[in-house]
């Protein structure tokens, strides 16, 4: 019997063989080696984990080698014995991946970030928790590793756009053993949303002035609606269609233009716009 994960040189048995002409009997594995996981050492017999090789329970449970005993006077093996070498499961620990979010500053407690997923060797199955990064309690994640908001009061995309927390996944074996990964969640402020004010306008002949994405542009003309925007009088969309331009633009070869204002409390402190 040998340990799964046994370093090299690590003694699996040892063969030993009569010869009747009292000649010393040489050793060598013939078969049964095709990994290249054991290596004997023809004198002594004793055979031995092979340099680089790692026994894994999880891919072969037992190895059968067939040994081959030789001497001088008869250098063809005759009497080959097999050695049957069984692998003994060792629990290893769980893997646990690196992730990254991203959230916005507008979510509230209770809200899913994404699931973290584990992978254990022998198939237990795992518990999550977080060990770093989160004396706040901004963060919790429950036994099958739901990572969600526990409380928003302390979000703030603007003075901490980012938090990396450390979760640990433990196994069920025993002893029992944990894998660790860093979490990264990117925090970003919300600046509109569904429901948003907005400025829109359907020009006749597809002309707009060009500085229309200037944010100092005089759009006193224009009409203010509602996010979303839609052109379907669909009844389904009624939940999120605040500006429904099917009538302005039906029948009229032209483009729709969408204003949306917003405001930057601290614009020292954005280091990214995305729409």
């Amino acid at each position: 019997y040998l340990q799964e994960n046994s370093p090299a040189g690590t003694l699996a048995g040892t063969i030993k063989a009569i010869d009747p002409d009292g000649d010393t009997p040489q050793f060598k594995i013939v078969s049964g080696n095709g990994q290249g996981l054991f290596t004997i050492d023809p004198v002594t017999g004793r055979f031995t984990v092979a340099e680089g090789a790692v026994p894994d329970y999880e891919t072969t449970q037992s190895h059968t080698l067939v040994v081959a005993a030789t001497d001088v006077r008869n250098p063809s093996p005759d009497n080959n014995a097999q050695i049957r070498i069984h692998i003994v499961n060792q629990n290893e620990a769980p893997t646990l991946g690196d992730a990254i979010f991203d959230i916005t500053d507008s979510v509230k407690a209770g809200d899913i970030i994404g699931p973290i997923s584990g992978n254990d060797p022998e198939g237990d199955s795992l518990t999550f928790d977080i060990t770093e990064g989160n004396d706040d309690g901004l963060f919790a994640i429950d036994a099958n590793g739901i990572l969600s908001i526990a409380k928003t009061s302390d979000l703030d995309a603007l003075t901490t756009p980012r938090r990396k927390i450390t979760i640990r996944a433990r196994d069920t074996g025993e002893p029992r053993l944990a894998g660790n990964g860093s979490i990264r969640i990117n925090i970003s402020r919300q600046v509109f949303s569904n429901g948003s004010t907005l400025l829109h306008l359907v020009p006749a002949d597809d002309s707009v002035d060009t500085n229309w994405m200037q944010p100092d542009f005089d759009a006193a003309n224009w009409n203010t609606g509602k996010l979303g925007v839609g052109y379907d009088t669909n009844t389904d969309y009624d939940p999120i269609l605040g500006t429904d331009l099917e009538n302005a633009m039906s029948g009229k070869t032209t483009s729709a233009y969408i204003r949306i204002p917003f405001q930057v409390p601290n614009t020292s402190s954005v280091s990214d716009l995305r729409l």
